[in-house]
């Protein structure tokens, strides 16, 4: 059975302690009470983000909004987890985006069948990407434009799903650069090459990647 990895952010050693190893046999779990390494452990891919809402100097609603702008941020599910299920905290994670708010009373069995379905139902739905004319399969590592297969290497898929994942957002060049070559020591204009053969490769796609300032836009074409 597969172990999923979690990154967890709580300023309770005991909490993370607990969890670590009654979970052990369906999670990887790396936790932290010290925020400042935030960057740190995005960097270790994980398939889902656990994050306490109440911490001490930052909070867990302070926290999601800095891993959501970090270029290491895979757009993994984001969880928060809390003894505070208080209307206004519901309602706030909801505001932000998170994929879940749960309370710690949760059975355990309850807990990790939660976390399971969130990693699963957003891998299904981050493997298949469609926009207008074009289809990404990265299951099958396929991609279509007008129903007609086109040939990309493996990194030009990878390049293309980063991008196509954060759309309509806006994807910069350090967020390719990780997902894509990790820590490798691989210059920038790497990106910039990889986009104009995808733009070459998908001229019948009804948009076209644009890149400016270390940001890469999809636009749609003008008529």
């Amino acid at each position: 059975m597969r172990r999923w990895r979690i990154v967890y952010f709580d300023d309770n050693e005991c909490q993370i302690d607990v969890l670590k190893d009654t979970l052990c046999d369906r999670f990887n779990l790396t936790g932290t009470s010290d925020i400042s390494k935030y960057e740190e452990l995005l960097e270790q891919n994980p398939d889902l983000i656990l994050i306490d809402v109440h911490m001490p100097g930052i909070d867990g609603f302070e926290l999601f909004e800095l891993v959501k702008k970090s270029h290491h941020y895979n757009d993994c599910p984001i969880v928060f987890i809390s003894g505070d299920i208080s209307p206004e905290n519901q309602l706030k994670s909801h505001k932000l985006g998170a994929d879940d708010f749960l309370t710690r009373d949760l059975e355990l069995s309850e807990l990790s069948a939660r976390l399971v379905n969130k990693i699963k139902l957003h891998r299904r739905s981050a493997l298949k990407i469609t926009i207008d004319n074009l289809s990404l399969d990265l299951e099958m590592f396929c991609v279509y434009v007008n129903e007609d297969t086109i040939s990309l290497t493996l990194n030009e898929l990878k390049v293309l799903g980063v991008i196509l994942r954060k759309f309509p957002k806006v994807c910069n060049r350090a967020t390719i650069l990780n997902q894509v070559w990790g820590a490798g020591p691989v210059k920038p204009a790497i990106v910039n090459s990889h986009m104009s053969v995808l733009n070459s490769k998908l001229r019948d796609w009804t948009y076209e990647l644009k890149f400016k300032k270390d940001q890469v836009f999809v636009v749609k074409k003008e008529l």
